[in-house]
């Protein structure tokens, strides 16, 4: 997907990042509006990116309504973010806090509430 397939942001958070080498950027998750697909039947989806990470692509997260689609994007952004922090050796901060300020939206077994 092309950075354009992101469409109009509807939200935008900013975080801080240290490499190990103690060098600090910038990480900002971006977040489109939420689209239906057009084909009989078809889902929503809601473009999604991050830069500031290796892996910067415009990505989607599909849902059978747009609020769906848009609580599974920060469920992919979470994890997403957990993986920069792991694999690329990021320490990320949101307002000088761990707690990135997304949601949880898994309860501790590991399901997903309904």
């Amino acid at each position: 997907m092309s950075d354009s397939a992101l469409g109009t942001i509807m939200a935008e958070r900013h975080f801080e990042a240290r490499n190990e080498a103690g060098e600090e950027h910038e990480v900002v998750l971006r977040i489109g509006i939420p689209v239906h697909d057009p084909r009989p039947d078809g889902d929503w989806y809601c473009p999604y990116q991050i830069t500031g990470v290796p892996n910067n692509r415009v990505s989607v997260a599909s849902g059978i309504d747009s609020l769906q689609a848009f609580l599974l994007v920060l469920e992919k952004a979470r994890a997403e973010l957990a993986f920069s922090q792991r694999v690329d050796g990021l320490r990320l901060t949101w307002l000088e806090q761990d707690n990135w300020g997304l949601p949880d939206l898994e309860t501790k077994s590991g399901e997903t509430r309904r």
